[in-house]
Order: structure tokens, then sequence, then C-alpha cells
């Protein structure tokens, strides 16, 4: 697979497949985070069993167009933002997409 299409698939694939449409694109008028690596030294060090380990290769990092990166530092920044899927947005949805309120019972 080649390093264009492992991009696609972390980034506007997943905002598609969540109805994110202004998400994962460089484009304007879309919200995106911006990595600058190098793609000959890039390794994932992360595992299942110790998923907090930072991978190395990775230069820069912007958020919202912030640097939160810089040469592989942290700078404190934190302008990111919780983003909500399309499940948290049904109230927006037309009556007929809505999902339907099931009554509880109580039981016995």
């Amino acid at each position: 697979m080649s390093l264009e299409e492992c991009i696609r698939k972390m980034t506007s694939s997943v905002a598609n497949r969540l109805s994110l449409w202004d998400r994962g694109r460089l484009s304007p008028g879309c919200w995106a985070d911006v990595l600058i690596l190098n793609p000959e030294i890039v390794i994932d060090h992360s595992t299942f069993d110790d998923t907090h380990q930072l991978s190395t290769g990775i230069r820069d990092v912007f958020v919202n167009g912030t640097r939160v990166l810089e040469n592989g530092n942290h700078t404190s920044a934190t302008p990111g933002v919780f983003v909500k899927g399309p499940a948290h947005r049904h109230h927006s949805l037309p009556p007929s997409l809505t999902p339907p309120v099931i009554p509880r019972t109580p039981t016995q």
C-alpha cells in the first residue's frame, strides 16, 4: 500500500465514514491536523500491551493551525476539540430518520 493510500485511510476515509465532511482533508473551510514526518524512519512503537508509546520519525504536528509538536518535542499547546460524530447529531436528522424513543418498562 502506498504512503498516500495509508494517509487517506487514516484521515479523509475515516472522516467520511463518520459523516464528518469538514474533517480529514486539506481544503478551504475544512479542519485538519498536519503532520510533518520522514517516511523513511517513521516507526510506531506502541503495542496492544503498551499503547502509550510515541512514534519516532515525526518532526512537527499542527492541530487546528497550532503547533503542538516541534522538532519532536511537545509545545504544551492543546488546541484540539472533542469531535462528535453523527450519533450525537441525531436531533438534526429529519423526523423520518430520527431514532425512535422506546419507553422502558420496569422489570419484575
